[in-house]
């Protein structure tokens, strides 16, 4: 008699045990064997408990399955180093009894219980995108390399340097007959050494690097 009473309480226990069945969205598919690889599937009860935490990875197909899941809530979520949910969530499963089972979407800041949209079952997972985990080569572009800051400094002394003595080759003649007669004028008022030392940072004197914002060393 108790031998028929052990037998039926574990055939109860096989019957209340639940397998919980789902996927990817097909859009996902085909996997890569690097994605099969670092993605799987974790489901915690909420209840810590009550049993321990179960994983599975997904098979080729992108399908998955959790077998002997009891009476209970869980929370179930994607982990992949490739994969990611938009927007980011997990799932909130409970399970009546062993044939009633409800699966709530639970967006990522939000407690389990504040529970979002009601999931079908079989579970599909989704929508799921891709991480793009490196970062493409950038194409070379002349023009990116000549708007660079360094490269527009490099050009503007290069025109200082080209371009200035050749603007003051062309100036008007009789400007700089006026200017030298002005500094004449002013070289009689002063004593000879002060002529001397005006004279000489007139001789010193250098346009490209006045415009610069330099000023020439006395000697």
């Amino acid at each position: 008699m108790l031998h028929i009473l052990l037998v039926f309480l574990q055939l109860t226990a096989i019957s209340a045990a639940y397998t919980l069945r789902g996927s990817l969205a097909k859009d996902t598919l085909p996997l890569s064997a690097e994605e099969l690889a670092n993605t799987f599937v974790s489901v915690e009860p909420l209840d810590a408990s009550s049993s321990a935490p179960y994983k599975t990875y997904l098979r080729k197909d992108g399908h998955f399955s959790l077998q002997d899941l009891s009476e209970g809530s869980y929370q179930l979520e994607l982990h992949s180093i490739n994969l990611a949910l938009v927007p980011p969530k997990s799932y909130r499963i409970d399970i009546v009894n062993a044939t009633e089972l409800v699966i709530h979407e639970v967006f990522a800041g939000h407690s389990v219980s504040d529970l979002g949209p009601r999931a079908s079952y079989p579970l599909v997972i989704g929508p799921v995108a891709r991480k793009k985990l490196t970062m493409e080569r950038e194409q070379f572009s002349a023009f990116n390399m000549l708007k660079s800051p360094m490269m527009l400094m490099s050009l503007g002394g290069l025109i200082m340097v080209v371009g200035v003595p050749k603007l003051v080759k062309h100036l008007d003649p009789e400007a700089v007959a006026e200017f030298q007669k002005i500094q004449a004028e002013k070289n009689k008022k002063k004593g000879p050494a002060q002529s001397r030392d005006m004279q000489k940072q007139i001789n010193n004197f250098d346009m490209a690097e006045f415009l610069a914002g330099k000023t020439t060393k006395k000697q």
